[in-house]
């Protein structure tokens, strides 16, 4: 089953990058300053482009509970997947804070999990470290705007199709 979680999950993550950074349907919410942060303008559009991140998170935090339980990183992995349940809520009721901070915090403790267990995997360390390095994406692109995005939403894409891979290689052959 985490194997299954980790191929689906992956598959959102492929999908989430571009529909959240290169807005191929149009803008979903703007920055509110005087609130501090941004606010829906189109729901079916945020729900569009958010969901498959929320999903995403959490799909691919319970495959990571379920490929380290019983050792200490399968406590950040459930830490990421309770994340992934609030960002999912947060996308269902449309408000953006809720949805954009567990994601965040999420997916750098999901990283977390994995590099912890990642001394013997080199698949396992290069995962990690993407999903860590997913953490100040944003800032890179919206606050210093160093990193395109399109590079951001391929680093994305990329760390979804590493979850596509885990699962398809851990997976036993068919009978």
């Amino acid at each position: 089953m985490p194997l299954r979680l980790a191929v689906l999950g992956g598959l959102l993550w492929v999908l989430y990058g571009p529909l959240e950074l290169l807005e191929p349907f149009g803008q979903d919410a703007r920055y509110d300053a005087a609130r501090g942060y941004d606010v829906i303008v189109d729901r079916g559009r945020y729900v569009l482009t958010s969901l498959p991140g929320a999903l995403a998170l959490l799909l691919t935090a319970l495959a990571a509970r379920g490929l380290l339980a019983g050792r200490a990183s399968g406590r950040l992995a459930t830490a990421a997947a309770v994340l992934g349940g609030l960002a999912l809520l947060g996308v269902l009721i449309a408000f953006d804070p809720l949805f954009t901070a567990p994601r965040l915090l999420g997916t750098l403790l999901l990283g977390a999990a994995l590099l912890v267990e990642a001394s013997h995997d080199e698949r396992l360390r290069a995962l990690g470290a993407l999903g860590i390095f997913l953490f100040p994406l944003w800032p890179l692109m919206f606050a210093v705007e160093v990193l395109p995005r399109g590079a951001g939403a391929a680093l994305i894409a990329l760390f979804g199709a590493g979850w596509v891979l885990l699962g398809l290689r851990r997976a036993p052959a068919p009978a």
